[in-house]
């Protein structure tokens, strides 16, 4: 019958999204945290060390950094989320495919309240905002919706490998809590968007995607650790590091820039 095709069709993509992850997982490690010392910039200088201006920056393969999570960020679970925060859940949803999804078999997207009943990868604050977004390793496709700068409390945003196309919405980076965004191993394309608001960004990763153009100025932030642009098709002059004071870890490499890098950022790698 139909409904038997479907649901064979699923068996046999969850387990196609299991090998893969499978697979991903033995071709490389890039699972790091950045609150042990043992991960800080001295011990990432073989991933990082630049070349003059008329070199690319050329590097290892780009590593994954995970943040501290520091007590008071740890999230609480509200009780009943927001209608217009779900709406845009269900659009994100309907947006990358969510039916095709890995784990479309067992997920509770869609299902009852989003911060009560505990969606799959969703995290609300005691006030029953949506304050994180992590959605890893499932399969993941069509493009990210413009609405999702409405979640403005939203402080973690995590997309990881899948095949997500066409451009970053340009409303995320206005979401003024944001300190954690990862969107890689997709096929993002066009230009990163102006970066000015993101004054609270810790860890930037925007890696193996299909980034194109100018890095956009970095002098608001700030409170960067981690920045990682690699294996996408950047292009132009790196932009001034001299406001990264926090930065601990960057990989620019696999694209096709040029410039210097201050020496007081060489010194420390």
């Amino acid at each position: 019958t139909l409904m038997g095709l479907n649901v064979y069709l699923l068996l046999l993509l969850h387990l196609l999204c299991l090998l893969q992850g499978t697979n991903a997982t033995n071709a490389e490690s890039y699972m790091y945290t950045t609150h042990s010392n043992s991960h800080r910039l001295g011990h990432h200088h073989n991933l990082q060390r630049v070349g003059d201006a008329s070199r690319d920056i050329s590097t290892n393969e780009p590593q994954l950094m995970e943040p501290t999570i520091h007590p008071n960020k740890e999230q609480v679970q509200g009780e009943n989320g927001t209608a217009f925060e779900r709406q845009i859940l269900e659009e994100l949803y309907n947006s990358t495919n969510g039916e095709y999804w890995c784990d479309a078999l067992t997920n509770n997207w869609l299902v009852g309240d989003h911060c009560g009943n505990n969606w799959v990868g969703v995290s609300c604050d005691a006030s029953g905002h949506v304050s994180s977004i992590d959605i890893v390793d499932n399969n993941m496709t069509g493009t990210l919706p413009e609405s999702l700068g409405g979640l403005q409390y939203m402080e973690r945003l995590n997309f990881r490998s899948g095949d997500i196309g066409g451009p970053l919405p340009r409303s995320i980076f206005n979401l003024t809590n944001l300190s954690y965004l990862t969107v890689i191993y997709h096929s993002i394309n066009g230009t990163i968007p102006d970066l000015a608001n993101l004054e609270k960004m810790e860890i930037l990763q925007l890696l193996h995607n299909q980034l194109s153009g100018s890095i956009p100025s970095l002098d608001s932030l700030s409170s960067l650790q981690v920045l990682n642009l690699s294996n996408n098709q950047l292009s132009g002059l790196i932009p001034s590091l001299n406001s990264l004071s926090s930065l601990q870890y960057f990989d620019l490499s696999n694209n096709q820039l040029s410039g210097s890098i201050p020496s007081w950022l060489l010194l420390r790698l």
